[in-house]
């Protein structure tokens, strides 16, 4: 009978197993060195990338400073620059207005 209970089995001890393998049995000896260079090389890069990121970091924190600037700089209202020039139009004949204007571009070139 199929569901006999000294015939079954508990799939989950089969679950819980850990299993094993030796991959040093697929692989030949120069295959093996090859990877054990290629480790020894990542963790140079590995530190390397650490070294380079404690150095960025100061710059990085010196660009934020640089952007909160510009935004503060840039979400200011702009302050209209006045120059008060006499306006040559203002008053009297066209003649007196020619004058004006005339004497002006003389003495300011």
């Amino acid at each position: 009978d199929p569901l006999d209970a000294t015939r079954n089995f508990d799939l989950m001890l089969l679950l819980d197993q850990s299993i094993e393998v030796n991959l040093n049995n697929f692989l030949l000896p120069e295959e093996i060195e090859d990877t054990t260079n290629s480790i020894l090389i990542l963790e140079t890069e590995i530190e390397d990338t650490t070294d380079l990121i404690l150095a960025l970091e100061p710059k990085i924190e010196n660009l934020e400073d640089s952007i909160t600037i510009l935004l503060t700089n840039v979400s200011q209202t702009i302050q209209p620059m006045t120059k008060s020039l006499t306006n040559p139009f203002i008053g009297r004949t066209w003649k007196t207005q020619v004058d004006k204007m005339l004497t002006q571009l003389a003495t300011q070139g």
